[in-house]
């Protein structure tokens, strides 16, 4: 880090802020944790990777970090963007009103998905036509993935739950998985 001010961390600021998902989603569930972990399989291919639109997204972050226009961001890999935005509520105590995706085909593949080159940046609702505008222009693609909220994590008509169960499920499972 060039200069260490302009360094952004992971979790969520303020509420009223907007989280822009980077990148495209397409549902990428083979060989992801999910598979695994909750469908028991262990199949298919690993996600395809775009050497040019994963440096592509990185380079625009950083331009967008350098104006200022980003307040907090965060890498979308193991987990999908469900587990990606969730370490970013608890890391800030904040929660977030997800958009549903318009065009939803699956629901699982869609948030557990593991496809490559995704990012969340939060920013300040005034910065939104400049960040699509930088975006845009450099041919990247984004969804405005949701909104800052107090305390829950929302998805419309599907899941509403608080950071501090967030929390405290993400402290204590691991001794809950063992003592089984």
């Amino acid at each position: 880090i060039k200069n260490y001010k302009k360094m952004i961390s992971m979790g969520l600021k303020k509420i009223d802020n907007l989280v822009i998902l980077i990148g495209k989603t397409e549902g990428h569930i083979d060989q992801s944790i999910f598979a695994k972990e909750i469908l028991n399989q262990k199949k298919g291919p690993p996600p395809e990777i775009n050497l040019f639109n994963e440096k592509n997204n990185g380079e625009t972050i950083l331009k967008l970090i350098n104006e200022e226009c980003v307040k907090s961001a965060h890498d979308v890999t193991v987990g999908g963007v469900l587990v990606a935005i969730s370490q970013m509520c608890m890391a800030g105590n904040i929660g977030i009103n997800i958009n549903k995706p318009q065009g939803l085909v699956n629901f699982f593949e869609y948030f557990f998905g593991e496809d490559q080159g995704r990012y969340f940046i939060e920013i300040e609702k005034k910065d939104l036509d400049k960040v699509k505008s930088i975006l845009e222009k450099n041919s990247v693609y984004f969804t405005e993935f949701g909104t800052i909220i107090e305390k829950n994590v929302i998805i419309k008509d599907m899941i509403n739950v608080t950071v501090e169960e967030l929390v405290k499920t993400n402290k204590t499972w691991l001794n809950n998985y063992m003592s089984k």
